[in-house]
């Protein structure tokens, strides 16, 4: 059983192990990185064409650009494996690809390269150059 939660904007959630990873990362993202709620979004859909049918799935977490919110600088997946990743980042195209599982765990990928892992251990700080942070 899992209990209900309403955030600070009157929205209710369940508290589910991976929901709790979420928003911690979420919170982290805007107490620590600056990042505002607006450039934050939840549970994106993404579809994918299989051999019979197109499948529905979620992303965790996207990070918009401080100026061009049309712009994924973030896709953060919470304890999803590495192909998965992958899969996701090549249909959002975001920047950077993060995988996190809530135990302070960080791998970091780059565009186009999200099988190779950068030797990041943060998140860049919102409005930072990519490129410089890399």
């Amino acid at each position: 059983m899992y209990h209900s939660w309403q955030n600070d904007d009157g929205d209710y959630f369940k508290l589910t192990p991976e929901e709790i990873v979420r928003q911690h990362y979420a919170h982290m993202l805007i107490e620590t990185y600056n990042y505002t709620k607006e450039q934050i979004i939840f549970k994106t859909p993404v579809l994918f064409a299989e051999k019979s049918k197109i499948r529905e799935k979620r992303t965790d977490i996207i990070v918009l650009d401080k100026y061009d919110r049309n712009k994924i600088n973030l896709l953060i997946e919470v304890k999803r494996p590495n192909e998965q990743m992958k899969s996701y980042c090549s249909q959002q195209n975001p920047k950077i690809g993060v995988i996190a599982n809530g135990d302070n765990l960080l791998k970091f990928y780059a565009f186009p390269y999200f099988n190779e892992e950068l030797g990041i251990d943060k998140f860049p700080k919102n409005g930072e150059d990519l490129n410089e942070w890399m």
